[in-house]
């Protein structure tokens, strides 16, 4: 069983999501905790089952005192009632998940106070997750759409899962340990500020305004994200133009002769936004060069890139002089300080070697992927101090 104390962790998250200014939530009777502690536990039973040798993936949403039909838009795809006889438990999820995507379909229950169990109720259809570079523009009647705006439990591996609502996550446990989802640091409020400082100098920006801002924000965020999912940990850095004596700073291993031209890409994404065709087939263009680069990053060394995602060098060997620095932990994304100081010491050579390289180097921005953890940020804007973005892939959405 989990523990009981994950769960008021979790039911307090819950409750301040709600109540935050700033998320806009639609405001919903308070869970019932006997309702959450087994809806948990079950849950969390199984995420530790295979179903023939394999771990079960699967998203179970709660519904306690809401009608699931009257969640439906008008033109949205209506939810699938489901006649199971089964009572909710993670050996009937264990037979019954496998046959449901969980990023096409949640599965609802529904709590019976009178006798305090939890009961299949149907199935909610939604779209897959998609990011700027891969969506399509165009939407019809009936099709799905976003996830229920319930109580949502999504399967993340062996003994870990996160907590949704909607299409926003709550937070996830993983690790023996609950972690609140915080907004992404890419806002004017936090690290994304710094990115913008340099974007805006472009003289693509000049002509384009916001809308080139954001294709370089998503792609860099589609960039980590991507090289994070491949697993194998490693440093990226974003080197701001005119930087002197840079080069003291790295040794190369390898350099790219050309460009994988993916500012010209995005050019013709912004050009052709009018023209849905053409719109989706260069950004279909964009996603595949910015997966190439991430997978840049695979290999042992650090991947140097410009702000515009260009390519300077791959497999890099980081040659910054050590720090004296104590690096402190930046505002979030909703500009809330921190101001706390962070034990890079706990970490390993990569976290050091980043640190090491943004003190170096001001306004140059290092990003480390851990292997099976997050991806932090280091920067340092007067090469006095050092920032420190503790989870980059620490997001509000699904």
């Amino acid at each position: 069983m989990l523990d009981p104390k994950y769960t008021d962790q979790i039911l307090d998250a819950w409750r301040a999501d709600q109540e935050h200014p700033h998320r806009g939530r639609s405001k919903l009777s308070s869970p019932p905790v006997d309702a959450i502690r087994c809806f948990l536990d079950e849950c969390f039973l199984a995420t530790l089952r295979d179903e023939e040798g394999l771990p079960i993936h699967f998203s179970v949403g709660l519904v306690w005192d809401q009608d699931p039909n009257s969640l439906v838009g008008p033109t949205m795809h209506p939810p699938l009632r489901l006649d199971s006889e089964s009572e909710f438990s993670a050996a009937s999820l264990a037979k019954l998940a496998p046959a449901f995507d969980p990023v096409l379909t949640t599965i609802v229950l529904l709590w019976n106070s009178g006798n305090g169990t939890l009961e299949y109720w149907g199935l909610w259809s939604h779209a897959q997750g998609h990011n700027r570079f891969s969506e399509v523009p165009v939407g019809v009647a009936g099709g799905a759409n976003f996830r229920p705006d319930i109580f949502t439990v999504i399967s993340k591996g062996r003994a870990a899962f996160s907590v949704a609502r909607g299409n926003s996550l709550i937070g996830t446990f993983h690790a023996g340990y609950f972690k609140v989802a915080k907004p992404t640091p890419f806002t004017s409020h936090s690290l994304g500020r710094h990115v913008y400082a340099v974007v805006e100098k472009d003289p693509i920006f000049g002509s384009a305004g916001m809308s080139y801002w954001h294709y370089i924000r998503d792609g860099l965020e589609l960039l980590l994200s991507e090289a994070s999912l491949r697993g194998h940990g490693g440093t990226i850095v974003l080197l701001p133009p005119d930087i002197a004596s840079v080069d003291s700073c790295f040794a190369s291993k390898y350099k790219l002769h050309g460009s994988v031209s993916l500012k010209e890409t995005l050019k013709k994404c912004m050009e052709c936004e009018r023209d849905i065709a053409k719109s989706i087939s260069y950004r279909k263009v964009a996603n595949e060069s910015i997966q190439r680069i991430s997978q840049l990053a695979a290999v042992d060394g650090a991947l140097i890139l410009t702000f515009d995602l260009e390519v300077i060098a791959f497999g890099a060997t980081l040659t910054a002089p050590r720090s004296s620095f104590i690096p402190t932990i930046g505002r979030d994304g909703f500009g809330s300080p921190s101001g706390q100081p962070f034990a890079v010491n706990r970490y390993g050579t990569r976290h050091r070697s980043a640190m090491d390289f943004a003190a170096a180097v001001p306004h140059a921005i290092a990003f480390v992927i851990s292997q099976d953890g997050p991806i932090r940020a280091f920067r340092s804007e007067d090469g006095e101090t050092v920032e420190v973005w503790p989870d980059c892939t620490t997001s509000m959405f699904v």
